[in-house]
């Protein structure tokens, strides 16, 4: 049952000790008092991330630092805090916050951050590192092949799996090697950029391991710039990010968010970070502008951003009631509700907290927000809080042990192009079961045949036949993808011909049908652009593909792109006062 401390929360008596000479904020009386000035937005928390892990030796980890602030959040300071270990014979850092795990053992990392305004005191958190020998059992590229322009990057990742079932990210531990650095150059931890048009290998050794990726630097034009989510509301206050997507000629779609140039059209309304995440400061309606340079050209696109003085008015962690095995993972959302009747997940901005450290963790950088890690049996709760509104939920961790693996679907018979979503699904000794997909490591056999993510998505590349298997805490599971002969042979997009009232939403479907009388849904394999993102823009790939927006009066052509063939659809915009 949803528990919620409405007379006492976490973060206000965090805000309370930092007023008070806790040695987490200001010393008492120095603001916020009768004859004082206000309190500034100042720091009441240092979070140290990851809490409690273990690293192969020989390998390295960015440690993240989270500072939670008594107005405006949280704010990643890792290259503010300094970093130190306990033993630096184990393991030591960088200015930057990389630790290097060196010898067998384990130790205390030790974050602190400096005052950061006048008159606060010094922040510190603490977490504890263990260094093991491991031997390496497979290592795993990711993404096995890209596709880049001249002058766009892609960041490789090298995963690799040990003897006792853990997995790793080694890429910083890799030797980088491109077979044509004329084509595409790679510097030492992994990001590729393109140089000039063409086809190269890029490998990753690690551990006497060679690893493999393919790099296409594409000659093609790009056909759109596209940012989604597209024509966005937000309510004051609250933030939301951004992602840019580049389509190319044949549908290719690349992410260019960390490579675009981000700007807000009226600052007034809004502000947005060097990473795309937009803060509401005021309603109005303003633009969000990516903008990207590449190959002596330049693409520009802005989407339509409205905010809002609607108010927060409940927030709600998503799962309730979990039980969760020791060791396993949880990802948690946190759903703000707004006066106006909108929701927004907040998850990535929120502050988590566990009531109980000794059963459970959370983490709080932004990437993996309320993803909650069992660790021993016992209750806890799991707990969101954002702009003094939080919402706790039960977690049981229980002592139930790792006993199987299984993958769904069992068989999978597709055609070339097209992707198949797998799902892990591991059982424990209580026969409970729990969703590890994100998790798992998996393989293809055959990778000429079909490449598969770490996300379980696969994509048929060729006709035959591969194995994919699921590598999970020593369990595996395999099963069989058939890329069948069919050839694509015609497109079909739904709704045809529609009209919408500017701000109206419309879901597109797509559907391909091949040579052997079968039919598939592609909307999310596919590529769509429109012709005036004026009239109407829609999202180009990702879990909002198809998804248009009406912007103002007027007609305009959206086009799906998918494997070799194109379909058109037209879509009218109709002033509100018309007949």
């Amino acid at each position: 049952m949803r528990t919620r401390l409405l007379i006492m929360s976490l973060f206000t008596a965090l805000t309370m000790l930092g007023c008070e000479n806790s040695g987490t904020g200001f010393p008492r009386g120095s603001c916020d008092a009768p004859g004082k000035p206000a309190c500034p937005d100042y720091p009441i928390q240092l979070i140290i991330e990851p809490d409690d892990t273990e690293l192969a030796t020989g390998t390295s980890l960015q440690y993240q630092a989270i500072a939670v602030y008594n107005a405006a959040g949280k704010v990643d300071v890792t290259d503010k805090v300094i970093w130190q270990t306990a033993n630096t014979d184990i393991a030591s850092f960088n200015d930057d916050g990389q630790l290097q795990a060196n010898i067998p053992g384990t130790t205390q990392v030790n974050g602190q951050l400096p005052p950061q305004v006048r008159g606060a005191s010094t922040l510190r958190d603490s977490a504890q590192i263990t260094v093991a020998d491991k031997t390496l059992s497979q290592l795993k590229m990711l993404p096995a092949s890209s596709i880049i322009l001249t002058d766009i990057q892609v960041q490789l990742s090298t995963i690799a799996t040990f003897d006792d079932g853990s997995m790793q990210n080694v890429k910083d531990s890799a030797q980088w090697v491109s077979f044509v650095p004329q084509v595409a150059s790679v510097n030492q931890t992994g990001l590729v950029t393109g140089q000039l048009p063409g086809a190269t290998d890029v490998s990753a050794n690690y551990s006497n391991e060679t690893v493999m990726a393919e790099i296409d630097v594409s000659g093609l034009m790009p056909r759109e710039l596209s940012i989604t989510p597209i024509v966005f509301t937000l309510p004051r206050g609250f933030k939301q990010a951004f992602q840019a997507i580049l389509v190319l000629e044949d549908g290719a779609t690349l992410d260019v968010t960390d490579q675009a140039d981000w700007a807000i059209i009226d600052e007034n309304i809004a502000r947005i970070s060097e990473d795309g995440v937009a803060t509401a400061l005021k309603p109005g309606v303003t633009g969000v502008r990516a903008q990207i340079f590449f190959d002596s050209r330049t693409e520009i696109m802005v989407t339509p951003l409205t905010v809002t003085n609607a108010t927060l008015t409940e927030l709600a962690v998503q799962p309730e009631g979990v039980e969760l095995p020791e060791q396993q993972k949880q990802e948690f959302a946190a759903i703000a509700m707004f006066s106006d009747g909108s929701t927004l997940d907040v998850s990535r901005d929120a502050i988590w907290r566990i009531s109980n450290p000794a059963h459970a963790v959370v983490t709080n950088s932004f990437a993996n927000a309320g993803i909650v890690k069992a660790r021993t049996a016992g209750d806890t709760l799991v707990g969101a809080t954002i702009d003094n509104t939080e919402d706790f939920v039960n977690v049981d961790v229980s002592d139930a042990t790792l006993t199987g693996l299984t993958i769904s679907p069992t068989t999978a018979d597709t055609p070339a192009n097209t992707r198949v979503d797998y799902q892990a699904i591991a059982q424990f000794s209580d026969m409970s079961s729990l969703d590890v997909t994100p998790y798992v490591s998996w393989n293809s056999s055959d990778t000429n045949v079909a490449i598969i993510d770490n996300a379980g998505i696969a994509t048929a590349i060729l006709p035959g036949f591969s194995n994919i298997t699921a590598n999970y805490q020593g369990q595996t599971a395999t099963t069989t993808l058939d890329v069948n002969t069919a050839s694509l042979t015609s497109l079909d997009i739904e709704p045809d011909d529609a009209t919408l009232l500017p701000g109206a939403s419309r879901q597109y479907v797509l559907t391909a049908s091949y040579s052997n009388g079968t039919t598939a849904n592609v909307t999310d394999d596919a590529a769509w652009i429109v012709d005036d993102t004026n009239i109407v823009q829609i999202a180009p790939a990702g879990r909002f593909a198809g998804i248009a927006k009406a912007i103002e009066p007027g007609s305009a052509t959206i086009t799906a792109i998918f494997s070799t063939l194109e379909q058109t659809v037209s879509v009218t915009v109709e002033n509100p006062a018309a007949p």
